[in-house]
């Protein structure tokens, strides 16, 4: 009974102290800059002058290309299935 009076004397405090802060007026100038405040710049990885939709990337993982540049898999010794 006394953890149950406790927990709802909790509630309730925290229940007055949210009514008693001010509510946050947001209208599109105040928006922005506050946005601009919090926004965290976007970091590329991509460091290449020299990029665009078809300069993405080479050979995919597990691949090679041969001398006639067709892909081919690579070989990791006599790897079977064990299933």
């Amino acid at each position: 009974m006394r953890n149950l009076i406790i927990c709802s004397l909790i509630l309730l405090a925290l229940a007055l102290i949210c009514e008693a802060t001010a509510p946050v007026q947001l209208n599109g100038s105040n928006g922005q800059a506050i946005l601009s405040q919090i926004a965290i710049p976007v970091q590329t990885n991509n460091t290449s002058r020299n990029s665009s939709l078809w300069n993405w990337g080479s050979v995919p993982f597990g691949y090679t290309l041969n001398k006639s540049g067709i892909l081919t898999p690579v070989e990791y010794g006599n790897w079977t299935p064990s299933i």
